[in-house]
């Protein structure tokens, strides 16, 4: 009789984290394991394409909150209960709402499987007062300077979140009461404080959409600029 293969420890845990979603994840797809700004509940997202999609939503000014491990939708379809899965739920500023699906290319509309599985996916966005839409390569390779910097910005941020930032927060709008551009380099130096509390002030700024930034098209360091949102 043939011996049952065991899995290893490594194999079990991703398996814990992954979960029952069945479109999430290959077995050679990375797992990243993060935290969410408002909550700080754990996000488990699967594959480099998700990951680099999680730093496109957090770095868009227009963003208002995302959820990046949204539970299914049900919808009717053809007579029968289905069951949609997106990858992420996005709500904007202005009220708005996108369910979408983060794939290496776009669905083809020539292939009956695939057109059907479009209309099922509208549909259930629909249900939910949302769009549906396809974030694929192309879409993430045209925002890589964002994508790239706020994959530094964020680590900059959580290993500062357990202390409080509020106060430095409130010291960080004054300073850029005026309305101009200044460089995080030239807050450090303005305001007294540990240099890596105020980098985690400014990037959750940014986050909660107080302040804006050049990250969409230079560097992340020092020298980026920040300044207030227009009322």
């Amino acid at each position: 009789m043939e011996k049952k293969k065991v899995k290893s420890l490594a194999q079990s845990r991703r398996r814990r984290l992954v979960g029952d979603k069945p479109f999430a994840t290959t077995k050679h797809s990375n797992i990243w394991v993060l935290r969410s700004f408002q909550s700080n509940k754990v996000i488990v997202l699967t594959g480099d394409l998700r990951i680099e999609h999680y730093y496109l939503c957090e770095g868009d000014p227009e963003v208002a909150d995302v959820d990046f491990n949204p539970a299914p939708v049900h919808v009717a379809y053809d007579g029968v209960s289905q069951e949609v899965r997106f990858d992420t739920i996005v709500t904007f500023r202005d009220g708005k709402k996108e369910c979408r699906d983060v794939r290496q290319t776009k669905r083809s509309q020539e292939i009956l499987s695939d057109l059907a599985a479009s209309q099922l996916r509208l549909l259930a966005a629909a249900s939910v007062a949302a769009t549906y839409i396809e974030i694929c390569q192309d879409v993430l390779d045209a925002n890589r300077q964002r994508i790239l910097n706020w994959g530094r910005a964020i680590p900059a941020f959580q290993r500062c979140r357990h202390r409080p930032l509020q106060l430095l927060e409130h010291i960080v709008i004054a300073r850029l009461g005026d309305g101009k551009a200044t460089s995080i380099g030239e807050l450090i130096l303005a305001i007294q404080d540990s240099p890596a509390l105020i980098v985690a002030a400014v990037v959750s700024l940014l986050r909660k959409r107080a302040l804006v930034s050049d990250l969409d098209s230079r560097t992340w360091g020092k020298h980026s600029k920040v300044w207030l949102v227009k009322p």
